[in-house]
């Protein structure tokens, strides 16, 4: 027989819940007791050890270390709350630094130092890249912020090359110092050897030599200048990069100066493996800016004595029709020089300047600033209308955050100078004189009591072919010499004027005079395309004729 039980469901969960207020109260006492167990195992055993397993290094990291003013590295700056850098072509880089009070080094940056930045990828080892070294000379903050956070505004180490200028010497002409066919080598060497040789920027080193630039290659430029004393080292050498005469860099406190477009303008967009910065993986964000504001489709040149030449440019850009414009050139005296400068204005504001923005990736990134690539080089990249062309790079800008983070962008195409800027160098003016045209004219000089001139020295012949207004190929010369203001015998003599000859470079073929001027320079045109000239120049004073070099 079977026997129903009858059970009453409050009765079993009464029963269920006394097992389990019995098996927590056992759990516990276990714990408990697995804990004491712990601590008597650890005490035997001595103190705890961590083990820190490293994670993935980053694949593009920065750091700031500090050096003392021309003398030996002081440490890093580890705890900074941020930084900026901008590395621009042939110009001077900036540093923007925030750093805690109370952060490690933090005295370093109270006083006078330097401050370098360097780069790793992939965890490897440090370097410091040029143009990243910056001077600690300009700082700020709030005393009554409680972070205690400092901001600090640091040049790139070339600002110093202000600090030394061109002094006086016993060969001056008309109140310059006259630089005679010489490289660009020669004349920042005498900024930079007479300076020091004051006391002046004693922790500057420098690479090149007046035969050779910084990677040991033949000058490939001469210059004839006229320079004013007290011009500074950095404007001089900034002009010339401006003029393409030169491209420049900082390596540490070491200049170094190198043939236009050689070193400092490397083509990484062609060959089997170019630099090419892609979108999704090198770069993102595609900021174009554009401007027609030195837009022009005619030039009317203005030269000596009334000339006036106009040139236009069919091809110029011109949405609201012909735009004009008005161009002086001094010492011009013939309509062939005045329509080649007048080509080649044209051919700078003809057409709309761009300056090409590119953001910067770095977790999937192939190519990485300063390790692949540098202001100056040419890198295939996503252009104006994200076509990819070749394009020069123009600046580099860095910035990272407290917690590491890095972001910056590339400036490729064309760079805008700020308005304050541009304008300030102007106001700095250009050299008097230039690559193969310049010098100076001189006040007159005592009597001359018919003593010879001597030879002018520095001539230089400069070489352009443009087209007519037929459109046929001419050739144009500019010659440049230094100013003679001495006899043969080295005193000082008035000189009337020069006397410029050229002939066909043959044996034989006659001299022609094809300029007389009371100038330094003189331009002649047209002459035959293809056919090589000789040229000499002299000097007259009071009818007696001086020598003459020659250049072919």
């Amino acid at each position: 027989m079977m026997q129903d039980l009858v059970v009453e469901p409050g009765r079993i969960i009464t029963v269920l819940r006394r097992r389990v207020e019995e098996l927590t109260y056992e759990n516990a006492v276990l714990s408990a007791a697995v804990d004491q167990q712990r601590e008597e195992i650890n005490a035997l055993r001595g103190p705890t050890v961590q083990v820190i397993v490293p994670g993935r290094p980053a694949k593009f990291a920065l750091r700031l270390v500090a050096y003392a003013p021309n003398g030996p590295r002081l440490g890093v700056l580890p705890q900074h709350n941020g930084f900026e850098l901008g590395d621009p072509l042939n110009d001077v880089p900036g540093l923007k630094v925030s750093y805690p009070t109370a952060g490690l080094n933090a005295g370093v940056l109270a006083g006078h130092c330097e401050i370098a930045v360097e780069y790793a990828v992939d965890g490897g080892p440090w370097a410091e890249p040029p143009n990243a070294r910056f001077l600690r000379i300009k700082r700020g903050g709030d005393e009554i912020d409680r972070t205690g956070a400092r901001s600090y505004d640091c040049p790139g180490w070339a600002w110093m090359l202000r600090k030394v200028v061109l002094y006086p010497n016993n060969a001056l002409v008309d109140g310059k110092r006259p630089f005679n066919a010489v490289s660009p080598g020669a004349i920042l060497a005498t900024f930079i050897q007479e300076g020091q040789a004051r006391g002046a920027l004693p922790g500057l080193s420098f690479d090149f030599s007046a035969a050779h630039d910084s990677a040991g290659e033949p000058w490939s430029k001469t210059l004839t200048l006229a320079v004013e004393p007290g011009k500074d080292l950095l404007a001089v050498l900034i002009n010339l990069g401006e003029q393409g005469v030169i491209d420049w860099r900082m390596q540490g406190r070491s200049l170094q100066v190198f043939n236009p477009d050689t070193v400092l303008g490397a083509d990484r967009a062609s060959g089997p493996a170019p630099i090419d910065l892609r979108f999704g993986r090198d770069v993102t964000e595609a900021p174009d800016t554009g401007t027609l504001e030195d837009a022009a489709s005619a030039i009317l040149i203005g030269g000596e004595a009334g000339l006036s030449v106009e040139a236009t440019n069919p091809a110029a850009v011109a949405p609201w029709g012909r735009w004009e414009t008005y161009q002086s050139q001094g010492g011009v005296k013939d309509s062939g020089t005045a329509l080649l400068l007048a080509q080649n204005a044209l051919e700078r504001i003809g057409r709309e300047r761009v300056q090409i923005t590119r953001g910067l990736m770095f977790d999937a990134a192939r190519w990485l600033p300063f390790a692949h690539y540098e202001p100056g080089d040419y890198l295939l990249a996503p252009g104006d209308s994200a076509v990819m062309q070749s394009l020069r790079l123009r600046q580099i800008t860095l910035s990272i955050d407290k917690d590491g983070s890095i972001g910056g962008n590339v400036v490729l195409n064309d760079r805008f100078l700020e308005r304050e800027i541009r304008l300030a160098r102007q106001a700095q003016g250009i050299l008097d004189g230039g690559v193969s045209s310049g010098g100076s004219g001189g006040d007159p000089a005592p009597e001359t009591n018919n003593r010879t001139p001597a030879a002018p020295e520095g001539l230089i012949v400069d070489p352009v072919a443009y087209l007519d207004e037929n459109g046929f190929a001419r050739g144009q010369v500019t010659a440049t010499w230094g100013e003679v203001a001495a006899d043969v015998a080295g005193v000082a003599l008035d000189i009337d004027g020069y006397e410029l000859f050229a002939r066909v470079n043959q044996a034989g073929a006659l001299w022609m005079q094809i300029a007389v001027t009371d100038e330094t320079t003189a331009a002649f045109s047209p002459l035959v395309v293809g056919t090589e000239y000789a040229f000499k120049v002299r000097a007259t004073s009071a009818g007696v004729k001086g020598s003459s070099p020659s250049r072919s």
